[in-house]
Parts: C-alpha cells; structure tokens; sequence
C-alpha cells in the first residue's frame, strides 16, 4: 500500500513538472531553476554552521560553571582637598602692552 501511494505521488510530481515545464516561458524557468539551485547551495553552508555551533556549545557546556571572580575594585575620594591640577595662566588685559605692543580687540570700542 505504501509502495503504491509512493509511485502515485512520484508519478504526479513528474507529470505536474513537465506540464509545469511546457507552459512556462524560458525566462521564468529559468528563475525557477535558479532559485532552486541558490537554495540547494545553501544548505551545505547551513548545515555546515549548525555542526560548528552545536560543537562548540556542547565545549561550553563542559567548561566549570564557576568562573574566578573579579577582583573588588576600591574608589578612594578625595575629600576636601585642593584640585590636583593648577588654573590656567591669566589672560591680559584687554588693550595691554606687553614688550611695547598695543594688542587691539576687534569690535571693542576704541580709546584714544
């Protein structure tokens, strides 16, 4: 009875991709064809990426659940201390000579 059922169904299949092939224009065969072929290419690739993923889960799997812990990490502040670092230099004033030269500021109004 299977074996039967089996031959009905390949038989169908055949007849239906051969009524199938004479219907169809050469061009939408042939992106028929194509994306079978894209599919059936991808499958090794596929089944290749599964493989490499299962091994190397099953490898994590083994490692010791216990990783070694971090070491505690000390934050010590530094309280009311003068900063570290020291202020910038101050800038002149504006219109200041220095080494007997007059700095003049764009846009400022100009003294006589």
């Amino acid at each position: 009875m299977k074996r039967g059922l089996l031959i009905i169904g390949i038989v169908f299949i055949v007849t239906l991709t051969i009524v199938f092939g004479m219907r169809v224009s050469p061009d939408a065969m042939a992106v028929v064809i194509g994306v079978i072929l894209g599919v059936a290419a991808g499958v090794p690739t596929t089944l290749l990426l599964v493989f490499v993923l299962t091994r190397q889960q099953n490898r994590l799997e083994k490692l010791p659940s216990q990783m070694p812990a971090q070491p505690p990490v000390f934050v010590i502040n530094a309280g009311d201390k003068p900063p570290a670092y020291s202020p910038p230099p101050a800038l002149p004033a504006p219109h200041a000579t220095e080494n007997g030269r007059k700095w003049t500021i764009i846009g400022d109004t100009a003294e006589n």
